[in-house]
């Protein structure tokens, strides 16, 4: 039984910076979907919000968010849309740039999945729903981690591939 097909051995259902890809994961090679806390730093309290204030964005609300990629309003910006969904029950798309979703690779509990969830008046980044909703992925480059014991491959100042 897997309780999280997009990040093997990840059950935790707290927002957290875990991604180990696996096979499921439809991101290609190199990359996968991002942690569950990934979207946290889109609003200064790290989580849900209806105050514009405390949204990390560029701009207004225009079909979507153009969101800091550093806390504080610093950085460069990267857009996210309101690209709407497929419901889960008829697969049709719905509330195309109205309401914006993206999945994330972490798990909130048996059921439901963590997604990034935004409108005119909402950023929410530790949102949940049923899994079998047609939200969009936004893939991001996967970054080495300390996996203890395992080899990780890499390469050599030569250009070889070292295990």
């Amino acid at each position: 039984v897997y309780y999280n097909l997009w990040s093997t051995d990840n059950d935790k259902t707290e927002a957290n910076d875990v991604v180990i890809k696996s096979v499921y994961d439809p991101s290609p090679v190199g990359y996968s979907l991002p942690a569950s806390n990934a979207f946290t730093g889109f609003t200064t309290t790290g989580n849900y919000s209806q105050t514009l204030s405390e949204y990390n964005i560029k701009g207004e609300f225009s079909k979507g968010y153009y969101f800091y990629t550093k806390k504080n309003k610093q950085g460069d910006t990267v857009f996210f849309p309101s690209s709407g969904c497929r419901y889960s029950g008829t697969g049709s798309l719905n509330v195309v740039s109205t309401y914006g979703y993206c999945w994330v690779s972490g798990p909130y509990n048996r059921n439901y999945g963590r997604y990034l969830y935004l409108d005119s008046g909402n950023v929410y980044p530790l949102n949940y729903a049923y899994r079998s909703y047609g939200f969009p992925v936004r893939s991001a480059e996967e970054k080495e981690v300390d996996v203890g014991c395992r080899e990780l491959q890499h390469q050599a100042r030569d250009g070889r591939t070292v295990l």
